[in-house]
């Protein structure tokens, strides 16, 4: 019974490390504060997003995260830790409008950006958001890492390439 919250306390570092290479870098004032690409129709045959601007809207979908849902994750994997399912099922309900929205947000830039390679891994990084907004428990962050590790490895390169290195994924 012991092993539980180790366990626990195992996934929200893990966690907390993987919010914390998402968040800013520098000054957290100077990130953006809206979503890049929410003021431009959305349709899915809506192509013409260059790289270097898909990699802002996720850049600044991965600011809005940060700012948004790390203290979320920390109260209710504490609550999960401590036994109190009702704190943690509240943080979890707090967390999915965040998911979606920047699952939406992902999906919005991955139907508009020109290279397949980034539209891949930004589609990666909306399925991912998606699912995360599903969560029935903080358990089941551990795999945060794995499904988004491969996309931001793209990202991160493509983005380099562009120009517009990624500020917020570390």
């Amino acid at each position: 019974m012991r092993s539980k919250p180790l366990v626990l306390l195992i996934a929200a570092t893990a966690t907390l490390g993987v919010l914390t290479a998402c968040g800013p870098k520098d000054d957290p004032a100077a990130a953006p504060s809206a979503v890049a690409g929410s003021s431009a129709a959305a349709s899915p045959t809506s192509a013409g997003m260059s790289v270097a601007a898909a990699c802002a809207a996720v850049d600044t979908a991965y600011t809005e995260l940060d700012a948004q849902a790390k203290a979320i994750v920390v109260q209710g994997m504490t609550a999960e830790m401590k036994g109190d399912s009702a704190g943690a099922k509240a943080a979890l309900a707090k967390l999915q409008p965040i998911f979606t929205r920047v699952a939406a947000t992902f999906t919005d830039a991955a139907s508009k950006v020109d290279d397949a390679e980034v539209q891949a891994a930004i589609t990666q990084l909306a399925d991912a958001a998606k699912k995360e907004s599903t969560y029935k428990t903080f358990d089941d962050f551990n795999e945060i890492e794995q499904m988004t590790g491969p996309a931001e490895g793209v990202l991160k390169a493509k983005c380099n390439a562009a120009g517009a290195p990624l500020q917020n994924i570390s």
